[in-house]
């Protein structure tokens, strides 16, 4: 398996993930489902850097500089990618309470626009 088709893999099983599990749970987790959006958010990204320039990510830093060196590729989803990695670092690192459900349906939407900014660039 190349590391496109794995990177694209982990983001296909988050989105499962999602409709499968998260969204189906009526406990209410908004911090868990918008972690998860960003995960396979990420996945997308480092699939298509792979893909189009055979870019490998090591850091997290690196991948908003490579998607700030493709602006033709990432640049309509670059404030879209950004707002949902600080959504979900709060999320995930602070209290489960500073999110909720309006931010859930907020990183739906960043990550519903970055999918769109990226398609054409997946098979």
């Amino acid at each position: 398996m190349t590391e496109y088709e794995e990177h694209l893999q982990k983001y296909r099983r988050n989105k499962e993930f999602l409709r499968l599990g998260l969204n189906q749970n009526r406990i209410g987790c908004p911090h868990w489902e918008i972690v998860a959006q960003y995960y396979a958010c990420i996945h997308l990204i480092e699939a298509v850097l792979h893909r189009q320039f055979n870019e490998e990510i090591l850091r997290y830093a690196e991948r908003t500089e490579r998607m700030y060196e493709h602006p033709k590729v990432f640049g309509g989803c670059i404030p879209y990618y950004k707002s949902l990695a600080v959504l979900a670092h709060t999320a995930r690192y602070k209290s489960m309470g500073l999110t909720d459900e309006a931010d859930k349906k907020q990183a739906r939407l960043y990550l519903k626009r970055i999918e769109q900014a990226l398609k054409a660039y997946i098979v």
